[in-house]
C-alpha cells in the first residue's frame, strides 16, 4: 500500500453556540417521605479516556470508558478543564426498561454529576453495512502513521472521512469510538482490536476540509477520573410525578436559603439573579451530595463562589463592583451551611 500524508487547511465550521438559561425557584414544601440514603450515591472510576483537540474552537472533547465495561461510556466537551468550566456538561447512555437513552448532566464540584435531561438514543447512526468504504491508501495523520481511511461519498464528490490508527495493544475501542462518532453526528463503524478513531473531516477538495471531531491527543498513562452520580435522581428522571420530584429536591435538612433567600444588601436585578442562580445550584448539590460530607460542601461553597466571581469579571458578565457585591452577598449565607443551622421542617 502507498502511504499518503493528510495535509489540510481547516476551515472553521460554525454551527452555533449553545446557550443555557438557568433559573431557580424555591421548592414547594410537601410532607417528606424520603429517607436520606447515601447508598444511592455511586462512583465510577475511570483509568482510560480518549481526548480530542478541536481546532475550530479550542475545546477538548473526551470519551471516558473502562476496558471491563464496569461503567457506562461518558462524553464531555470543555474549554478550561474538565469539570472546571462554569457550565461543564457530560453525557452517558442509560438503559431504562427496554429502551436506551442518552442522559445529559451538569458537572459540579469537579466530578459530581447533576442530571437535567434525556432523550431516546438515536440508533440511526449505528453501523450500517457498506456505508463506509476503505481507502487502499494508508495515511499519515499528524504523529500517527499507517492510518486507514474510511469514507462515505456524498453529493458533488464530497466525502465524510474517518481516519483510524492501530495502537497494537489489543484493546477493544469500539464502545468509546462509537460514542465519539455518535456525539458528533457521524455513523459508527466496527473496528478490530487495537484500532481507534484519530480524526474525521468533511472533504470538499484538496484545499478545503472541515474538521468534524478534532484530532486525538497523546495522553498520560496514569490518568484517573472519578464520576459520581445519584441514582435516585437518575431514576426520578424517568419514573416520578411532579410532586415526587419536588419532594426529592426538598428533602430536609438543608440550608435555609433553599426555602427562602434573605438579603443582606440591595443589589441590582442582574447581580441578584446571579446570586439566586448560585444558591439554587448549591441547593441542588447539597441535596444530591453535600449532605453526606458537610465539611467538603462548605469548602465547595466558598470555592465555587470565588470561581463564579472571577468568571463573571473575566467574561464581562458583571462589572468588578457588581462581582464583589455578588461575592459579599454569598458570604452572608456561608453560616447557613453549618450543621447546627440546617433547617428540618
Amino acid at each position: 500500500m502507498k502511504t499518503k500524508k493528510l495535509v489540510c487547511t481547516l476551515f472553521v465550521l460554525l454551527i452555533g453556540n449553545l446557550v443555557y438559561g438557568l433559573s431557580y425557584s424555591s421548592p414547594t414544601k410537601v410532607a417528606s417521605r424520603i429517607t436520606v440514603d447515601s447508598s444511592m450515591v455511586v462512583r465510577y472510576n475511570f483509568k482510560d479516556r480518549l481526548a480530542y483537540h478541536i481546532y475550530s474552537n479550542g475545546d477538548t472533547s473526551i470519551i471516558l470508558y473502562t476496558q471491563d465495561d464496569s461503567a457506562p461510556v461518558m462524553t464531555s466537551q470543555y474549554k478550561e478543564g474538565f469539570g472546571k468550566d462554569y457550565l461543564s456538561f457530560l453525557s452517558m447512555e442509560y438503559k431504562h426498561g427496554n429502551t436506551v437513552y442518552e442522559v445529559d448532566g451538569r458537572m459540579m464540584n469537579g466530578d459530581y454529576l447533576s442530571f437535567n435531561s434525556y432523550k431516546e438514543k438515536d440508533t440511526s447512526l449505528d453501523n450500517q453495512p457498506n456505508y463506509y468504504k476503505i481507502s487502499e491508501v494508508l495515511w499519515e495523520v499528524g504523529v500517527y502513521n499507517d492510518c486507514k481511511m474510511y469514507y462515505h461519498e456524498e453529493e458533488n464528490n464530497t466525502q465524510i472521512r474517518v481516519f483510524v490508527y492501530n495502537r497494537k495493544d489489543g484493546v477493544d475501542y469500539n464502545s468509546a469510538c462509537k460514542a465519539l462518532l455518535r456525539t458528533h453526528g457521524l455513523r459508527t463503524l466496527i473496528l478490530e482490536p487495537g484500532w481507534l478513531v484519530i480524526t474525521a473531516d468533511f472533504f470538499v477538495d484538496q484545499d478545503t476540509q472541515y474538521e468534524l471531531i478534532g484530532q486525538l491527543m497523546s495522553d498520560t498513562t496514569d490518568f484517573k477520573q472519578t464520576i459520581t452520580i445519584n441514582k435516585r435522581e437518575l431514576e426520578l428522571l424517568f419514573d416520578s410525578t411532579p410532586e415526587e420530584y419536588r419532594e426529592f429536591i426538598g428533602t430536609t435538612p438543608h440550608p435555609n436559603y433553599c426555602e427562602v433567600i434573605g438579603w443582606s444588601q440591595t443589589l441590582d436585578e442582574k447581580t441578584s439573579d446571579y446570586v439566586v442562580e448560585f444558591l439554587g445550584d448549591m441547593c441542588t448539590y447539597f441535596n444530591l451530595y453535600g449532605r453526606y460530607d458537610l465539611k467538603e460542601f462548605q469548602a465547595y461553597f466558598l470555592r465555587a463562589a470565588r470561581y463564579r466571581k472571577e468568571h463573571y469579571i473575566k467574561h464581562q458578565m458583571l462589572s468588578k463592583k457588581q462581582a464583589n457585591l455578588f461575592y459579599k452577598e454569598l458570604l452572608e449565607h456561608e453560616s447557613s451551611n453549618l450543621k447546627e443551622n440546617l433547617i428540618d421542617f
